[in-house]
């Protein structure tokens, strides 16, 4: 007895991407609705206390709102507190819905998207949205360790090095390519999207179309 045909035939990749774009912008546009954005931010900043407060030291790492007098950009503070005097030791402006609340957008929209049974899609987004959390986290903390490393260091060659970490550290979270890739690489992980979706025809389809070549057989290269 043959298995063949067990497994449901894989999914084109354009109706997927449809969808997907659809779901997106429906999500984008949600958070300009009054009280969206800001129940993320201050989900990120409750999640960011928590995240940060076991860090030993004087220097204590933390979000929070802009001031009035910020950059429209600039929806959030890292902001480092000197905890014996409750001094405001460094503050640096993030842009957090472009760097978390569009990423975590973008990675619902392609789980939802993705053609698998809907109680791994329910899965997957949970597990998704925990993982990107984790990220974002982990790029604001490192930028935070930079700079308090740079703040507290002993030597002048220590405070050399730990400006060159602040400048990459920076680099890295203003750049758009490591949360990109983190994003892909989490829809990856979790919704297994290769498994329900014909990606090697869409990679053949990309080769010819970056080749010059035309189809032949019918279609077939």
């Amino acid at each position: 007895m043959s298995l063949r045909g067990s497994n449901p035939p894989r999914r084109p990749l354009g109706p997927f991407l449809l969808v997907a774009l659809a779901i997106g912008a429906l999500l984008i546009a949600a958070s300009w609705v009054p009280g969206v954005t800001e129940g993320y931010l201050g989900l990120l900043r409750a999640q960011a206390g928590l995240a940060y407060a076991p860090f030993d030291g004087d220097l204590e790492a933390r979000l929070e709102p802009p001031g009035p007098d910020a950059d429209a950009w600039a929806d959030t503070l890292l902001v480092g507190i000197h905890r014996p005097t409750g001094a405001r030791a460094f503050e640096v402006s993030v842009p957090m819905w472009r760097r978390g609340f569009l990423p975590t957008a973008v990675l619902a929209a392609l789980v939802l998207a993705t053609p698998i049974a809907w109680r791994r899609r329910v899965l997957a987004l949970v597990a998704g949205l925990v993982l990107l959390d984790a990220f974002v986290l982990a790029q604001l903390g490192i930028m935070a360790w930079a700079i308090v490393g740079q703040i507290t260091a002993a030597s002048p060659e220590d405070r050399v090095w730990w400006e060159r970490a602040s400048l990459v550290a920076a680099g890295s979270f203003s750049s758009r390519t490591p949360i990109v890739a983190a994003t892909l690489l989490v829809w990856t992980a979790v919704a297994r999207p290769g498994r329900a979706l014909d990606l090697r025809a869409a990679g053949r389809r990309l080769g010819r179309a970056l080749s010059g070549r035309r189809p032949v057989d019918g279609g077939r290269a």
